[in-house]
């Protein structure tokens, strides 16, 4: 799935790919530049935490909103979990 999430009032396109192995873990790619996928966490308390991010510029609030912007999106992957 593509989205997009401004940042600093610029587009960042974004490929979410679910991960099997783990329920509710996603990667995250940047369709443009060099940057490293990483890795995002639904938590039971539900809440959102990044992992293996280099992206300097992902703050918390940037990864919740990410986060609410897959749910928004694709609810059939949380419907087992809700």
């Amino acid at each position: 799935m593509q989205m997009e999430l401004f940042i600093y009032d610029l587009p960042l396109g974004l490929i979410i790919i679910p991960l099997e192995v783990k329920p509710l873990t996603f990667k995250v790619k940047a369709t443009a530049g060099n940057t490293n996928s990483m890795i995002l966490k639904y938590l039971p308390d539900n809440s959102w935490v990044a992992e293996k991010s280099t992206m300097k510029f992902f703050t918390k609030k940037h990864i919740e909103q990410l986060g609410l912007q897959i749910q928004y999106k694709r609810p059939e992957w949380f419907h087992p979990y809700s």
